[in-house]
């Protein structure tokens, strides 16, 4: 399928023009350009099975020296966190005609997502439709169909569908929440709508085959043997059709792990990314459950691990099985697009959910054959709430974007930009109001101090040079 979006060509002229020292009006016309979103040239076909991405074309110049080995593919994978529709995010999306548009609360985060060869997102709500009642947010949630344009428009390539909301609806809004996804032509993983679908993907991007797999935690059901998820029993017909885990059957948990990850590798898998959604709300800090799971999954061959629920950063960390092989793990990545404000969550004050991150790892294969993880990275976010009469606005913001209302490249960019992720360009956009400027260099730091020591790991254990914190204030 054609999609929308893709890195933008123009980035290196923008940049150049920065260094230039251009004028406002200049850098606002830069600013408009470079928001203008253009048709994307990769298409590839994905709902929710195999996606085909064009083949990575290898740059003669990667190979002086016909005798030594180049580069032969090369994908670039960002993960981002939750997207929950709570009441008032919805409310926000409503428009004078009664539809809903999502499109502003990913304005100034698609260019970012635009950077990555495929994007990743956990979908933490379910769509029964009129069916399911009146469009609602936490505690069951039923969002409107218009959320998935908002998401695969923002350059979202695939949702990760188990979590422990997927069941929010019932039978009748799990099997549509899946339906409106293959309708829409957005590839999700996770959950699936028969027993002969497999439970995970294999997303060839590049022509590297990465297998994928998302399984979230069972809460337990009044009537003993029967999954539940978020206090909801789900039907004997559908417990076959979402991966979830008990955490009382752990050996059953690692026996399915272990059987899909070999059945992975024999489909083509080059890497196996593994998405989680478990641990403690709110924490900072992984469990010790969290902990021993991931380095079980370190053990049964696992090459990523990317953790969701607790609504909050946590750290990353590198894992080495017996056998040498390494795992690189990020434990929770927090909130993408919620309500969840720190100052309402009395139980946990310490917990920002406002923060988020794009999590990025890069994969390679050699003209000899051999498989890398060559890059890993992580873009900080937060989530903006402004309020405007009895509208609300939620955006989702890179923390280098410009927070003063004339137009201009923000000051964290040329601090932030190359710290954090050191591949990343810089991203003029449109200016905006924010209630509180000060609130993002705060965000920043507080996501350094979690992630850094962690990241810094995991970029020694692949021999790329640390990062320093010099951008928060």
């Amino acid at each position: 399928m054609e999609r929308r979006r893709r890195k933008q060509t123009s980035n290196n002229n923008i940049m150049y023009g920065i260094l230039g020292a251009l004028l406002v009006f200049l850098t606002l016309s830069l600013l408009i350009h470079s928001c203008t979103g253009t048709e994307s040239n990769k298409s590839h076909i994905s709902l929710g099975g195999d996606s085909i991405v064009p083949s990575y074309v290898p740059d003669p110049t990667d190979a002086p020296d016909a005798d030594e080995p180049y580069v032969v593919g090369k994908a670039s994978i960002g993960v981002t966190g939750d997207i929950m529709s709570h009441g008032p995010v919805i409310d926000s999306a409503l428009q004078e005609d009664g539809t809903y548009d999502f499109s502003k609360s990913f304005q100034y985060i698609a260019p970012y997502y635009a950077g990555y060869d495929f994007m990743i997102a956990n979908l933490e709500l379910t769509m029964g439709g009129t069916a399911a009642g009146e469009y609602r947010g936490y505690p069951t949630f039923n969002c409107p169909d218009d959320i998935v344009d908002g998401i695969k428009d923002a350059g979202i390539d695939l949702v990760l569908t188990s979590n422990n909301h997927s069941y929010d609806t019932g039978h009748a809004g799990f099997i549509r929440t899946q339906e409106v996804l293959n309708q829409k032509g957005l590839a999700y993983t996770g959950t699936k709508l028969s027993t002969d679908s497999k439970s995970y993907t294999i997303q060839n991007i590049n022509g590297i085959k990465v297998g994928m797999i998302n399984y979230t935690y069972e809460t337990e059901g009044s009537s003993g043997e029967k999954k539940s998820v978020n206090g909801l029993i789900i039907t004997d017909e559908d417990a076959p059709l979402i991966n979830t885990f008990n955490y009382k059957k752990m050996d059953l948990f690692y026996s399915e792990v272990e059987s899909a990850v070999n059945a992975m590798r024999s489909d083509g898998a080059d890497f196996v990314m593994f998405f989680i959604h478990w641990g403690n709300e709110y924490q900072n800090s992984p469990s010790n459950t969290q902990k021993k799971i991931a380095m079980q999954l370190c053990e049964l061959g696992v090459d990523v691990i990317v953790g969701g629920h607790p609504h909050v950063v946590q750290p990353m960390q590198v894992l080495t099985a017996e056998s040498g092989h390494k795992t690189y793990c990020i434990y929770s990545i927090g909130n993408a697009l919620s309500n969840q404000r720190r100052y309402e969550i009395k139980e946990a004050p310490e917990g920002h959910t406002e923060d988020g991150i794009i999590f990025g790892v890069e994969f390679k294969r050699w003209s000899d054959g051999r498989l890398e993880i060559s890059d890993i990275h992580a873009t900080p976010l937060w989530v903006s709430l402004d309020q405007q009469g009895d509208k609300a606005t939620y955006t989702i913001l890179p923390v280098d974007i410009s927070y003063k209302s004339l137009p201009a490249v923000s000051t964290f960019a040329s601090t932030v930009n190359n710290v954090i992720d050191p591949k990343r360009e810089s991203a003029l956009v449109e200016p905006f109001p924010v209630a509180d400027p000060s609130q993002i260099g705060a965000s920043y730091n507080r996501t350094m101090i979690t992630v850094l020591p962690g990241l810094n790991e995991c970029r020694a254990s692949l021999g790329l040079s640390p990062i320093q914190n010099v951008a928060g204030n």
